[in-house]
Order: C-alpha cells, then structure tokens, then sequence
C-alpha cells in the first residue's frame, strides 16, 4: 500500500494546525484489521487462522501476527514524511497514538451451562476475563513506548466497563457489553497508557427496553459520558476523550448537543472530560459514501443547497452547533492558567475535581489532588472544538512516580520514561497546584 497519500495528510494537517490521533490498526475487517494479521500468519505457516471472523481474535495471542504488528508500528513511527522530511514519531502535527481502533477479544468467554434445581431447566452462564486482550495491551504499549517516548498514547477502545469496577456496570448498554473482553478501568490502568478514550453508538448498541424512547436513548448516553468522566477522574486519573460517537439524522442534534454540553461542563470545574470527537466529516461530494460510514456523515452545507431540504437543515443546525462549542472552548482557554499565556515549552498540571463518592475509591482525607503532567516541545492537545487544554495554574516541573498498578502485577514503583515530553502521573504531589 501506497503511505503518500498519509505523508500527505500528517503534512496539510500541520499547515493547518491540526492535531492527529492516529490508530495503528483497526479491529474490524475494514482496512484489514485484525483479520489481515491472521492471514498473513496464516499464510506464513505459523497462524491457525485463515482470517475468518470466527478466529478473529486469535490475532491478540498469535506470536507471529503480534510481531507483524509490532513491525507494522516500528515502520509508521519511524517513517519519514515525504513531503515534510520529518519522522513521525517528531512530527508535531501528530498529537497521539491508538494502539487499535475498539479492540474486543471474546478469546476469554466461556459459557457454562447450569440447570434448575428440579433439573427441568437449562441455562447459559457466560463470563468473559479479557485477559488476552489485557496482556496484549501490556506487551505494546511498552513497545509503543520504547520506539516514540514523544507521543500521547491511548488503547482506542470503546470502554465498556468490565470486572475490574462492577459499581459501574450500570452505565454498560447491556448484559452484552461484559462479553467482550474490554474492561475501562483496567486496560486505560497499564503504564504508559496516557488518557483514556470511548466510543459510543446509541442506536446500535442500545437494543433493550431503554432504547425504544428516546428519553431513555438520551438518558443512556448522558449516564455512558458523566460515568467514564467519573472514573477516568477516580480510578484512573487521567483525562477521557469521547473519540467517536455518531448519531442519525432526526437524532444527531441533540446527540451533539449533549456530547458538547457534557465535555464543556467537566472544563468549567476542571474534570477530566479531554475532547468529543465524533464521526464522521465528510465534503459534499463524498456523501454517496455514507452508506459505508453508517449513515453519520456530517456534510458543511454549501450555497447551492436546497434551504427546504431537512437534511441540509439539520446539517446547517449542527454545523452551527459545533462552531458556537469551539467558541466557548476558546473563550474558556483565553482565562486558562490564571491568564498567563501558553508557550511550547509550558508545562499543563491537571487536578482532578473532588471524588463524588458513589462507586469509587475513598481519599484519605489528608490527601491532596492528584495531578497529572504533560509537557513537550510543542503543545501536546489539540486546539480546535474536539478539545481543550487544561488550565490550572502553573507550578514548576517535577518528575514523579507512579505506583504499581493494581491490575498489573509486573508494574512497579519506578519512573516512567525520563522524556520531558512523556506523561507523568503521581497519586499524591509533592506540590499541590490547586489551594
């Protein structure tokens, strides 16, 4: 495959002022996926899986399709822009890494039949660790890590809540969402991994009772944001981007409406909401394309529209939604830092609010807000309405440690990567940004 057509976009995104967060690979079978890997694994002699859905998910445990990709991501880190003569992996232009776009592993479900008591009954209990999926995370990130210290680094996963925080559960979409082998807390826990990521699609995952009104759709979506903002913030300290989510036509207004509200409410008292990307953008002339898209294509409207059409109006009504969103982020970056001005070289201390104390890990109460750094050579989030900076005030650099994982029994109480540009998290500050 052609990566010009890449080069190009790393180049213009940065004419721009643009910041990318790019996925090294997909799950699904769109641009290969996970599926390629096995194939090729497959085709080496070495895989059992010919890279058929079913064996999907041999890919997170296959030796030779994990060492395919992790020469996939040595080759896209270390690669020079054609067009710009810089690697990637220094590329400003580029604000962070997926490791997969919404991994799942079912490699871990078991299913184990029960009966009644009277025998007259049989029944299905099934159960998934997500292990396999858990180890992969822990065996690349490090070797994301080793390769481009530079860089944000996050899974891409869609963040169903799993095991590792049942009192959470209830902002899952079904039963469903505990089978597949993704658990929040635990895969965003692994060092190294910087900020948290979700996904969501209401309309296609809600398929119980709360998803036949749309009060109930709303309500869902509302509960799926504020409870990874919550545990992003208490279990995790580290800010979450809602990195896609999509909404039809009659819906999407006030999808949009409630992503934005829900991210610019966490800014103004200092949470942990980092960004709202959705999907998907397109130009006018590609809007053939939306069927493979789903049918989430936003279009900006043109001149030549038809006024009267309703899908131009609602493109128009949320094309202006997410212009007045960037407005009110800027305004809100303009008093960030006690008015002080970033430069590239500033250093972003993040403190997340007050625990709420439902369903999360007690404080000691002589503990100071937790804090998380981010510094680097260039101004590390993005810029326009996805995201916003965070803003207190500034206190000098240090270099902190981060303790053991408790998911990860290998982790241990040493420093991350000595780069200025690595994230640095410290569960209780030497200094407290914050009075």
């Amino acid at each position: 495959m052609d990566p010009r057509p890449s080069d190009y976009a790393v180049a213009e995104a940065g004419k721009r002022g643009i910041r990318l967060l790019v996925a090294f690979a997909n799950y699904w079978q769109h641009y290969g996926g996970a599926d390629a890997y096995n194939r090729w694994s497959f085709l080496a002699g070495e895989g059992r899986c010919d890279g058929e859905l079913a064996c999907r998910d041999d890919f997170f445990s296959d030796p030779y399709a994990r060492r395919l990709y992790k020469n996939h991501v040595a080759a896209v880190i270390g690669r020079v822009n054609t067009f710009t003569g810089v690697r990637y992996r220094d590329d400003p232009a580029i604000f962070g890494w997926n490791l997969m776009n919404e991994p799942r592993s079912t490699k871990d479900l078991t299913v184990e039949v029960r009966s009644s008591s009277d025998k007259s009954l049989e029944y299905n209990v099934s159960s998934n660790t997500g292990d396999a999926l858990q180890a992969w995370i822990e065996e690349m990130t490090p070797h994301v890590k080793s390769l481009d210290p530079n860089h944000l680094l996050t899974v891409g996963s869609e963040s169903f809540f799993g095991p590792s925080s049942p009192l959470y559960l209830y902002a899952n979409p079904g039963p469903w969402a505990q089978l597949e082998g993704v658990d929040f807390v635990r895969n965003h826990a692994v060092p190294g991994i910087d900020f948290a990521t979700m996904h969501v699609y209401v309309d296609q995952w809600l398929c119980v009772e709360r998803g036949a009104t749309k009060t109930g759709r709303d309500e869902f979506f509302v509960d799926w944001l504020t409870s990874h903002q919550q545990a992003a913030e208490e279990e995790l300290m580290m800010p979450v981007v809602l990195e896609e989510f999509g909404g039809k036509l009659e819906e999407r207004y006030d999808l949009f409406k409630l992503a934005f509200d829900s991210f610019y409410e966490s800014a103004l008292r200092g949470g942990g909401g980092g960004g709202v990307m959705f999907w998907i953008l397109y130009h006018r002339a590609y809007e053939p394309l939306d069927k493979f898209g789903g049918g989430y294509g936003v279009y900006p409207a043109s001149d030549d529209d038809d006024e009267n059409d309703e899908k131009v109006k609602n493109s128009r009504a949320v094309t202006s939604l997410i212009k007045s969103h960037a407005m009110r982020l800027r305004e809100l970056n303009a008093k960030s830092a006690n008015g002080v001005a970033r430069t590239a070289s500033d250093a972003c201390y993040w403190s997340p609010p007050a625990p709420l104390g439902v369903g999360c890990k007690a404080r000691p109460p002589h503990a100071g807000p937790r804090t998380t750094a981010f510094a680097g050579r260039a101004p590390i989030l993005k810029k326009d309405f996805i995201s916003r900076p965070f803003s207190p005030p500034r206190v000098p650099r240090f270099h902190s440690r981060r303790t053991a994982s408790p998911f990860n029994s290998s982790a241990s109480d040493a420093p991350l990567d000595s780069t200025p540009t690595s994230l640095r998290m410290d569960n209780y500050p030497r200094t407290s940004p914050r009075s």
